[in-house]
């Protein structure tokens, strides 16, 4: 049975204004996700950035604002910003694959320092405490499907309230078929509320997917809703 289907972030596309119009005309997913902030040690957010965070443009939704950083002290910040706009929950972004975010090191690009990556854990989690809830979506890992032993290693020693896994590397962008053979090794092995997330366009698939993976928390779909702004009311009958 499919528990919940949750809305993508995509970055230049499910901004406010259309996160409110799946809402109001095709109901039917538990949450959305703002397209990712990027927070910087200039500890200040864009134009854009502050609109999607506006809480009266998310008013009577459940939104989780997205994060994209490699740098602790940014990412605390604007955890720390957002929550003081009343929201409860923030997505940390490791997923990214596009090469202006992965040269940087950060979004998928991050994946590449795991070392570096379970630093940046320790030190959020040690600063923020309950503050505030933080969930993370990531990719398997950035070349080869190895990565993710270490990865959930990594995921497991921290309180994460949710890991929403897209079963891809960051080389194969969102080409190919999802690698299932690695997320099933985070099905396994991972402690947290797990999504599944990737090429999820039919209320089959959905079905497919969840059939295969029981103790899944959710579906994350995307492209699929899309394509098709109705089928997160079909996969619920």
């Amino acid at each position: 049975m499919i528990k919940t289907c949750e809305f993508a972030p995509m970055e230049g596309i499910t901004l406010w204004p259309l996160r409110r119009a799946y809402a109001e005309c095709f109901p039917g997913t538990a949450c959305s996700y703002t397209p990712f902030i990027a927070a910087n040690s200039t500890h200040s957010f864009k134009t854009r950035e502050k609109k999607e965070i506006d809480p009266k443009h998310n008013e009577g939704l459940v939104c989780i604002p997205q994060i994209l950083t490699n740098n602790p002290e940014a990412f605390i910040w604007a955890a720390g910003e957002i929550a003081e706009k009343g929201y409860g929950e923030v997505n940390f972004n490791l997923g990214c694959p596009s090469a202006t975010v992965v040269t940087h090191g950060k979004g998928a690009g991050f994946l590449k320092d795991p070392d570096r990556l379970d630093r940046f854990f320790d030190d959020i989690f040690r600063t923020i405490g309950d503050g505030i809830r933080i969930s993370v979506k990531t990719r398997i890992g950035v070349e080869e499907e190895k990565e993710a032993e270490k990865l959930t290693e990594i995921f497991n020693r921290y309180p994460i309230v949710k890991l929403i896994v897209h079963p891809r590397l960051r080389i194969d962008f969102y080409k190919g078929k999802p690698r299932m053979e690695s997320f099933g090794l985070f099905y396994e092995r991972i402690r947290h509320p797990l999504v599944y997330n990737g090429d999820i366009f039919t209320k089959e698939d959905a079905e497919r997917i969840s059939s295969e993976y029981p103790l899944l928390e959710g579906i994350m779909v995307g492209r699929g809703l899309l394509m098709n702004p109705s089928l997160a009311r079909e996969m619920r009958g």
